[in-house]
């Protein structure tokens, strides 16, 4: 196996990993509470010590901008795991891989090759196909079990919904 596709696979488990420890953990954490944790945890990381270059001021700028970026996007993606079935977002983050391709394109001027813009076609079908079939489906809150969420015991829970609503606002 080429060691590339390796390195991909080992991290799409990892992600795949973390996804279901979020969607675990924001049970009972605030996705605050969550990204928090996660910086404090991953900013001192020992060995790259070892290894430090001092960066530029352009080098500071990205990075900063990659901090940031990468809090918003826990913070958002432990949102969505709150509220709605894993099977449901996690396909999702698919998507990254037509805006990683097309953002490739306009920054790099690398040309995503046949195969890279079938699955990218291929991947914005399925979103549009698992968008249609989430209509139907219902996710009271991320308190409730899914095992209770049906229309009746739904309806049963409106006003508590409206105020978790309310609360995200």
């Amino acid at each position: 196996m080429n060691v590339v596709l390796f390195y991909a696979l080992i991290s799409a488990l990892l992600v795949g990993t973390i996804q279901l420890i979020l969607k675990h953990m924001g049970k009972t954490e605030d996705a605050d509470t969550l990204v928090a944790w996660n910086l404090i945890i991953t900013v001192p990381i020992g060995p790259a010590f070892y290894f430090w270059a001092t960066p530029t001021a352009t080098e500071w700028i990205l990075l900063a901008l990659q901090g940031v970026l990468g809090a918003v996007n826990q913070f958002t993606a432990t949102k969505a795991f709150q509220y709605a079935d894993a099977s449901l977002v996690a396909p999702i983050d698919f998507v990254r891989l037509p805006f990683v391709a097309a953002a490739a394109y306009f920054i790099f001027g690398e040309v995503a090759d046949r195969a890279t813009r079938i699955g990218a076609s291929l991947i914005f079908i399925a979103v549009l196909l698992i968008a249609a079939s989430s209509k139907g489906r219902v996710v009271c809150t991320v308190m409730t079990p899914p095992e209770t969420h049906t229309r009746r015991a739904c309806k049963s829970l409106i006003p508590f919904v409206r105020k978790e609503a309310k609360a995200i606002e």
